[in-house]
């Protein structure tokens, strides 16, 4: 079988903080299960046989992992390929109904977890009647995996699950590195890290979620600008988080 060649995620644009590698590795994931156009894809709910083949991917992780920026990757490597659109999955419900409604090759469901086993399977029966070869892409958190499993006929749809996992320390000390334009340590600097402290306490606020963790290191780059020495203590990184919460009530 000719395996597709998987979409290419966006450029970031000047000053837009990049795809981490595993957001990375997930967009070429789903993008090369969404456009594998010789998975079979026979029966479905509509015929009352069981549903085969590679209808359906998955994409889970905690809130504030990165689903939403995957699947706008996602989306734009499919432009040039496929028709695609981005809503809520209880959106998708809503509109189901919708006279005239045309699907897109690629329908793409985020905060499924929300959904009921039932939305999701009317879902993904009226993709298989409408568009036979169409794709159902599913984002939410680990309760998803446990509605999709409700019903086998969602189950044996599934062909391709992608888990996105908070950030380890190093990947954030990666990251923090990068928003303040800090390499990785010197010889010099080897036994003494200036940026291990700062690192360590955004990984700790920010419990290695990706979005939070830029978010902080973006407002800590900030206050390092003011500085000579550009140095930032765990009382900074604080000081920032609360001013980040203050912001956000």
């Amino acid at each position: 079988m000719r395996m597709p060649t998987p979409p290419a995620a966006p450029r970031a644009g000047a000053g837009a903080f990049r795809l981490t590698p595993a957001q990375e590795a997930a967009v070429a994931r789903v993008g090369c299960a969404v456009t594998d156009r010789d998975a079979p894809t026979t029966g479905g709910p509509t015929t009352g046989s069981p549903t085969t083949g590679n209808s359906v991917v998955l994409l889970c992780g905690p809130a504030g992992v990165g689903k939403t920026t995957v699947l706008h990757a996602v989306r734009a490597g499919l432009v040039a390929t496929c028709s695609s659109d981005i809503r809520a999955a209880a959106e998708w419900s809503d509109i189901l109904g919708t006279r005239g409604l045309v699907l897109p090759d690629v329908v793409i469901a985020d905060d499924a977890h929300e959904s009921s086993c039932g939305d999701i399977l009317r879902l993904l029966t009226a993709i298989q009647s409408r568009r036979p070869r169409g794709r159902l892409v599913l984002a939410g958190e680990g309760r998803l995996l446990s509605v999709v499993a409700r019903d086998g006929r969602i189950g044996q749809a599934v062909g391709m699950r992608a888990i996105l996992r908070p950030f380890t320390p190093a990947e954030t000390r990666a990251v923090v590195a990068r928003v303040l334009e800090r390499g990785a340590p010197s010889e010099t600097e080897r036994h003494e890290d200036p940026l291990a402290e700062t690192a360590r306490s955004i990984h700790e606020i920010a419990a290695g979620m990706p979005g939070a963790v830029v978010r902080i290191a973006g407002q800590a780059a900030i206050v390092a600008d003011t500085r000579p020495d550009r140095r930032l203590t765990a009382a900074d990184i604080e000081l920032v988080h609360r001013r980040l919460s203050l912001s956000a009530a």
